[in-house]
């Protein structure tokens, strides 16, 4: 009886955030259609992540390449090259439903993938090993909504909340900090949560980066 009321509670729950990515949806497509703010974001975002200890800490970083309605860190990825950190990039699999990362020395080194377009590692990037990493590691996640709590809400595939947890186990050999990305828009009030979503340890807008409470 008690497993049924969890699958009950479980399946209300995803419906739940289902109308709330609709409605968060609303929100980005509206914001995003200035452009120019959305530049300004960027660039605010970057120069503060930039500044922060969280970054010059950092020796590998794993990022993102944005879609439309998503803050861009391409900035972020290119000071990082030049600073020496290791970078790495997604890459989906989408038959598998399964998300890896690749180092990149460069952003000429990434390609559009063929389901959505979203750029992507290319052929001849080296794929992270997560086994092998050392250091200190950061890791930007993109996302829906977040909250102060450093819960998220992604686009429902589950892709980050599976990643994150494989790269949580080699807590032990790296010093690990996760750090949620939007625009401030996207930081909201509490929102319906799952036991497989993964808290975010900072958050990053274009007002600037801080460490939520748990």
């Amino acid at each position: 009886m008690k497993f049924v009321v969890k699958i009950i509670k479980i399946y209300f729950v995803k419906l739940q955030k289902k109308d709330f990515r609709k409605k968060v949806k609303e929100v980005v497509t509206k914001f995003c259609k200035d452009e120019l703010l959305c530049k300004e974001c960027e660039k605010s975002a970057f120069q503060t992540f930039t500044a922060s200890d969280v970054y010059k800490q950092a020796d590998v970083i794993f990022c993102y390449m944005a879609m439309w309605d998503e803050i861009s860190v391409s900035k972020i990825i290119e000071q990082a090259i030049k600073d020496n950190k290791k970078v790495a990039l997604p890459k989906i699999d989408n038959e598998n439903s399964v998300m890896d990362f690749y180092f990149v020395d460069s952003l000429n080194n990434v390609e559009p993938e063929k389901v959505y377009g979203i750029l992507e590692p290319n052929s001849i990037c080296e794929k992270v090993i997560l086994s092998q990493l050392k250091g200190n590691v950061v890791i930007l996640v993109p996302g829906r909504a977040f909250n102060l709590h450093g819960e998220r809400i992604g686009r429902g595939k589950g892709f980050y909340d599976k990643f994150l947890s494989q790269l949580s186990e080699y807590k032990n050999s790296i010093n690990l900090k996760v750090c949620g990305v939007s625009y401030s828009v996207q930081i909201t009030k509490d929102f319906p949560v799952e036991e497989t979503d993964y808290k975010m340890e900072y958050l990053l807008c274009e007002y600037g980066i801080t460490k939520v409470h748990a």
